[in-house]
């Protein structure tokens, strides 16, 4: 009866033995947690948002911050152009040193009972801010202006006239970008994230303005007309090349006549002819020139459908493989002209090219068209044509050889037909002659002309011609 309270006090003392152990051994524990974080006490400011770590991390820690600062993304402007760039890119990176400088320059506590202290009352509540300051690498931020240059540069525009696509270019400055002064705003401009550069630059005037072309609209066609020498081609290419260049570009200006053997010129080696077929007493021989009478023909032809008014021109001798009858024209210096008047109010502009290697194409340009016009042509009188016999002392006896084929001759009437706007209806009427082709065999001595092949259709009669030397 007496052991019993007797235990029940010594379990009780010893209860409190171990609690009063287990309070010294956490007191302990925390006076050494509390000396440690004294031992790494942080300083207190904060850089960016992001608290400074104690001394022995901060060399780390600037580091790391200069090089997410060196990857923040920022713009340049080029105008309503936005280029995305880091700011290391531009010569921009945090001042690692100086950044140092000021954390280390901080006051901190010094002695061991304000290190305590201040971890047992915690960081103050306006902790101080850290600055940061910048270096810039004018070297660096020249070469990323120099590439980007590349990108941003424009060209001056001259104003034109752009034949291939029927514009009228207008003319636009360039512009050159200015790298000192680009500079200067580098190095001053904001650091912040998302920060916008502008780039400057200097401008660069066209060399031609649309005051210095001709007032024409080239947007608009009034008409055009296309012919080939896909079969005809050689020198007479050369020709019809050169007399396209010749006549392309000229301006018609309202009320005045065209002329080409005015705008074209003499046909002579000098001014870039060459020798080629063409047609001399109805028998295809050599002569400068050669050709042009294409260019020609086909000029008619646009300037008919228009509506420009004819003054003067005159037929090929033969119909001409190239154009419908009626169509064509043919000139000779000084002596046969081809001659048209500009009718409306407005400058036209004759453009002659060779839209492929064996064709060629001639457009009026300045106006659109308003009347709808149609061409017929209707022949009067057909006439036959006979085969001319020339011996070739160069061909055997018995032999021979068709050098030219033999065509029909005719008259025919062109009819013009004009529908207006408004539907009324207005027609004129030239006419066209075209000569007989002979047919011309070539035939050894003394070859009987009865030993040739029939006569062929639309031949009627012989011709015979003496020998010749070859």
């Amino acid at each position: 009866m007496v052991l019993q309270p007797f235990l029940s006090v010594s379990i009780a003392r010893t209860g409190l033995a171990i609690a009063l152990l287990g309070a010294i051994a956490w007191a302990a524990y925390e006076g050494i947690a509390i000396a440690e974080r004294a031992a790494h006490l942080p300083i207190d400011a904060s850089f960016e948002g992001y608290s400074l770590p104690a001394p022995s991390g901060l060399t780390a820690f600037v580091t790391e911050q200069a090089q997410r600062v060196a990857e923040r993304e920022v713009y340049v402007q080029a105008d309503r152009d936005l280029i995305p760039k880091t700011l290391s890119e531009l010569g921009i990176e945090l001042d690692v040193e100086s950044t140092l400088d000021q954390a280390r320059g901080i006051p901190r506590p010094t002695t061991l009972s304000d290190r305590v202290r201040r971890v047992l009352t915690g960081p103050p509540r306006e902790p101080g801010t850290l600055a940061p300051t910048f270096t810039f690498d004018a070297t660096r931020a020249r070469s990323s202006l120099e590439r980007l240059a590349l990108r941003v540069n424009q060209a001056p525009v001259d104003a034109s006239l752009d034949f291939a696509h029927h514009q009228n270019i207008i003319e636009a400055p360039g512009r050159d970008l200015d790298i000192e002064t680009s500079l200067i705003l580098f190095e001053y401009g904001s650091r912040d994230e998302d920060a916008l550069f502008p780039l400057r630059f200097r401008a660069i005037p066209p060399k031609t303005f649309s005051r210095d072309l001709p007032p024409i609209d080239i947007s608009r066609m009034l008409a055009q007309f296309h012919t080939s020498f896909v079969k005809r081609g050689g020198a007479r290419a050369v020709n019809i090349r050169r007399g396209a260049q010749l006549l392309d570009g000229y301006i018609l200006l309202p009320g005045a006549t065209f002329s080409f053997n005015r705008v074209v010129g003499p046909r002579t080696e000098q001014r870039g002819f060459v020798s080629a077929p063409v047609i001399v007493h109805d028998e295809i021989d050599q002569g400068p020139g050669g050709g042009i009478c294409q260019v020609a023909t086909t000029l008619h032809a646009a300037a008919l459908y228009a509506g420009l008014e004819m003054i003067e021109r005159r037929s090929h001798s033969r119909p001409s493989g190239y154009a419908p009858l009626g169509l064509d024209a043919t000139v000779i210096d000084n002596k046969v002209d081809l001659r048209f008047r500009n009718p409306y109010d407005t400058p036209l502009m004759i453009h002659a090219f060779l839209p492929t290697r064996s064709s060629i194409q001639v457009e009026v340009l300045g106006r659109n068209p308003e009347d709808k016009i149609e061409h017929q042509a209707q022949v009067i009188k057909r006439f036959p044509f006979l085969r001319r016999v020339v011996e070739k002392a160069e061909l055997p006896s018995g032999d021979f050889k068709r050098s030219q084929k033999g065509s029909y001759g005719y008259d025919i009437v062109s009819i013009v037909r004009l529908t207006h706007p408004d539907g009324s209806l207005s027609t004129r009427r030239y006419r066209s002659n075209y000569y007989p082709v002979p047919e011309v065999m070539w035939v050894g001595p003394g070859t009987p002309a009865t030993s040739l092949p029939p006569l062929p259709e639309g031949a009627e009669g012989l011709e015979l011609e003496s020998s010749e030397a070859p």
